[in-house]
């Protein structure tokens, strides 16, 4: 059998033990054991005894439980806040990035996080009792919180990870290490190649993930601080900014304004030309029919020849052939297509429906009050409103017979397109 430690937090995670009933005086260590058997690594168990020991004599005490197959990794230390008289903690190899709760244990001097994701020191600094603190393997920059114990305390912080943000293509990077004196630190060797090194900043002349460590083995001087690790940056060619396209009545922090600036970005709406979207416009049929024909990318067939006695000559005429060719929208009983004409909600259902061919849910129970049972729409609604592209007035009401405006296009189709 192999004993080796395992996580103390176990107790509190896994047994649900209230941390603050052992938060006494005569509590001064809290250590994990654990038993590996010898077995295939397929059918590896664990039989893990916790013990929480009341002296420095390992003496049993408050907790004896075994446990089977312990597969916790502890994220947060908050249970630990109150055992303020421990004196030795040991959380290696876990999933902890904030130790703030760890500064109420005043009375530590054993502690050991190595292999985390911590990424800062200061919780620690008051901690005056501590002679031993391991962060070995976690995403420390700055070891300036923990200069004063390092006077009489041995810190180690080798090996640490640093990830930054993607950078550019020779764009100056400030080394983000800052070693005792609160300077950026000068021990600094690039590891991959394209990169130069001067003043404290970093520059890379090539693309591709980067790294460049930093410290050196020994202390420093005057300190008990060991400071080592490794920054990775992923370093792309320079960024093609992306067109934004603003309409100057599109009012900032419209409930559609999101929906707009995509569809413009997509060339799908264009606007009227003058800097203006048309907010608060009645959409008209001929525009709603340009929409389709561009977002469905549909090809007008001039063999298959559909007459609306009002389009020749039309700005929309192709679009409108088009989608009436692919049986999305139709014109009225007398030859009209109407491309001035404005769109109801319920036309709009039909459309999106056809369009997107949205299916409703059999299982769904969404009706709206307003539309009357066995109306023509009726199932187009319900597709809208199951693939939740229309919600209707938030009152219970779907307002069928109202025209639709521009920007409320626009939200259904961003809606359609992004479900």
């Amino acid at each position: 059998m192999k004993k080796s430690y395992i996580k103390a937090l176990v107790v509190a995670t896994t047994l649900a033990i209230p941390f603050a009933t052992y938060s006494t005086p005569a509590l001064v260590a809290l250590k994990a054991e654990a038993n590996q058997s010898v077995v295939a690594a397929s059918e590896r168990t664990y039989d893990t005894e916790i013990k929480i020991y009341k002296d420095q004599k390992d003496e049993p005490s408050m907790v004896s439980q075994y446990i089977k197959n312990p597969k916790v990794a502890i994220e947060d230390v908050t249970p630990l806040a109150k055992m303020t008289q421990l004196t030795e903690l040991d959380l290696p190899n876990n999933e902890l990035k904030d130790i703030t709760p760890l500064s109420n244990l005043v009375n530590l001097q054993k502690l050991d996080l190595e292999a985390n994701y911590i990424s800062d020191l200061s919780p620690v600094s008051k901690l005056n009792k501590l002679v031993y603190l391991s962060f070995v393997a976690n995403e420390i920059r700055d070891v300036r919180p923990v200069i004063e114990l390092s006077k009489k305390a041995y810190i180690n912080v080798q090996n640490q990870k640093v990830f930054l943000e993607d950078t550019e293509v020779n764009k100056e990077v400030k080394v983000p290490i800052y070693e005792k004196d609160g300077e950026v630190s000068t021990k600094i060797r690039l590891k991959s190649d394209g990169g130069t090194y001067s003043n404290g900043v970093v520059k890379w002349s090539t693309p591709g993930e980067k790294v460049y460590e930093f410290g050196v083995k020994d202390p420093f001087a005057d300190t008990g601080i060991f400071f080592t690790g490794s920054v990775i940056q992923k370093v792309v060619n320079e960024k093609v900014a992306e067109e934004v396209i603003e309409f100057k009545d599109v009012p900032k922090g419209h409930w559609s304004e999101k929906a707009i600036n995509h569809l413009a970005k997509e060339k799908l709406f264009v606007g009227y030309g003058n800097g203006e979207f048309g907010f608060g416009d009645n959409i008209t049929r001929g525009q709603v029919a340009v929409l389709i024909q561009k977002y469905l990318k549909l090809e007008r067939n001039l063999e298959q020849k559909i007459k609306f006695i009002d389009t020749k000559g039309n700005a929309y005429e192709g679009a409108i052939e088009s989608v009436a060719q692919a049986g999305i929208m139709t014109g009225y009983d007398n030859g009209q297509f109407r491309p001035d004409g404005v769109l109801t909600r319920y036309e709009m259902s039909v459309v999106l429906q056809k369009v997107f061919q949205l299916k409703g849910n059999e299982k769904s129970v969404e009706n709206f009050t307003d539309v009357p049972k066995g109306h023509w729409a009726e199932g187009y609604v319900k597709a809208l409103a199951d693939n939740n592209i229309s919600k209707g007035d938030g009152k219970g009401n779907f307002l069928g017979d109202d025209f639709v405006t521009r920007e409320q296009y626009a939200q259904f189709l961003y809606n359609a397109i992004k479900k």
